[in-house]
């Protein structure tokens, strides 16, 4: 299924501390100390019922590319190693459905493991780069995977402009191998999804220590994708969408998020959602 643009968004939102960021959609520039845990918790719904092709959007055709149901629940595991760097592993959940219910699977999606580094701590900003390597241990002829290993690399900064007002920028890369298949003649065909860039940027207003809302702007560009070393005129893809937030704190160790993702400028050709949902939690220990 051709939900990449989601689960890259979904899957660099690794990092959100109760009184240091919250943002929900995206990374942040924390990387728990040495021994520290953080647990990340979250649950997206998306109902898929629109196409865009070269950058019209139209409703799905039941008969030819009927539109689907896509809800996914991941973890992410992170501990801290000390002298500013941490790794952790995120483990998606995944459940689809076409709307008419002739097909649909669920089950595990390909596992993250990612190692940051934090680059700078001021008292009022913090930088941090990240390696990402997403590992091919779903199944993807249930579309349940990629099939094949992917590399991606990070950065993420917070500002604190007033003691009220916050800031955030991720830059963010993402390169998927060539999947090598054979097909029923036994002749060799190549396929590559295209390289994946990122810019995304938010606002994070405190109310007070309990309660903060957030905009959040995500803007993703994918490359073309090619098929026998042919680049597949179909393909290739822009999103920009505005996703608003709110985190409510009830300790330094927990905190709970949601958050609605409103797609605002498609291009290009993909599946697509009016809305996705997102609820989370945060522990820290």
């Amino acid at each position: 299924m051709k939900k990449t643009v989601l689960l890259g968004i979904l899957a660099w939102a690794l990092l959100a501390r109760p009184g240091a960021a919250y943002t929900v959609n995206m990374s942040s520039a924390f990387v728990p100390d040495f021994g520290e845990f953080e647990i990340l918790e979250y649950l997206s719904y998306s109902p898929y019922e629109l196409k865009v092709i070269n950058g019209e959007t139209y409703l799905a055709n039941p008969d030819e590319s009927p539109g689907y149901h896509f809800a996914e629940a991941w973890t992410s595991f992170e501990v801290g190693l000390g002298h500013g760097l941490s790794t952790s592993l995120v483990v998606p959940y995944d459940i689809w459905s076409q709307f008419d219910g002739q097909d649909g699977a669920m089950g595990l999606y390909d596992l993250t493991w990612t190692l940051s580094r934090k680059i700078w701590d001021a008292e009022a900003n913090a930088g941090r780069v990240r390696l990402r390597v997403d590992l091919a241990t779903g199944n993807s002829e249930r579309g349940l995977g990629a099939g094949v290993p992917g590399l991606g690399f990070e950065h993420a900064s917070d500002y604190q402009l007033t003691p009220q007002l916050s800031a955030y920028l991720n830059l963010n890369y993402f390169y998927r191998l060539r999947r090598t298949m054979v097909d029923a003649d036994g002749l060799i065909a190549t396929s590559w999804s295209g390289q994946r860039i990122q810019v995304n940027t938010a606002l994070e207003w405190a109310f007070n220590d309990s309660w903060s809302v957030i905009l959040e702007q995500m803007a993703s560009w994918q490359e073309r994708a090619d098929e026998n070393r042919q680049a597949v005129s179909e393909s290739g893809s822009t999103l920009v969408q505005l996703a608003p937030g709110i985190t409510w704190t009830l300790s330094p160790q927990v905190a709970f998020q949601a958050s609605v993702m409103l797609p605002v400028l498609r291009q290009g050709y993909q599946d697509a959602y009016r809305w996705t949902a997102v609820v989370g939690t945060i522990l820290d220990f």
